[in-house]
């Protein structure tokens, strides 16, 4: 099918886009209309005026979000005030992530055939981003909240096998259960005996 529409056979074709023009034979170029009309329609789902689109969602949630957070922060304890801004904090970037590597690259992707200009100097990056965006969303929950990111690092330390006196088993046994516990008294007692 793609062949007897486009003249190439599909090993030779890396991406297929909207045609946003119609060209005539004296040169002319016309507006392709179809097209027009489902690229607005995606445009406002993702970015549009009317309520309930997702972005209108994110910023609207998320402002609620700090507004609530803020009134009753000063009323909790200290530890869970820092517990709230810190997932609040990862919260926000975890917004920011799609935005950049997703969002952004194919509102480029979209605008460039709208204005009839090539994406080739951009292709290369916008598919990396979009590939990067599984790997890197879940990293701020890792570095921003406390408890995982010190689990993260005697995880990392254990694989290194830089605590002092302890097996690689043994770090990776404290940075799984909480050092309070009556099971790591037994365990640290089991790998001191081995």
């Amino acid at each position: 099918m793609i062949n007897r529409t486009v003249g190439q056979p599909i090993e030779n074709i890396s991406y297929i886009g909207t045609k946003f023009y119609n060209f005539g034979e004296n040169g002319t170029m016309s507006f392709y209309i179809p097209a027009w009309i489902g690229v607005c329609q995606m445009w406002f789902m993702v970015v549009g005026q009317i309520g309930g689109t997702s972005i209108i969602c994110v910023f609207g949630f998320g402002t609620l979000c700090y507004l609530r957070l803020s009134t009753t922060l000063s009323i909790v304890s200290s530890a869970a005030n820092n517990l709230q801004k810190q997932l609040f904090y990862s919260l926000v970037l975890q917004t920011l992530i799609p935005l950049i590597l997703m969002h952004f690259p194919i509102t480029i992707f979209f605008l460039c055939p709208m204005l009839n200009l090539d994406t080739d100097f951009a292709t290369a990056f916008i598919l990396i981003t979009i590939t990067l965006y599984p790997a890197v969303d879940p990293l701020p929950s890792f570095l921003i909240i406390k408890t995982y990111r010190e689990a993260v690092f005697d995880v990392f330390r254990a694989v290194l096998c830089l605590k002092n006196g302890n097996s690689q088993q043994g770090a990776v046994g404290h940075s799984m259960i909480s050092m309070n516990s009556a099971a790591v008294v037994k365990y640290q007692k089991s790998v001191q005996r081995s």
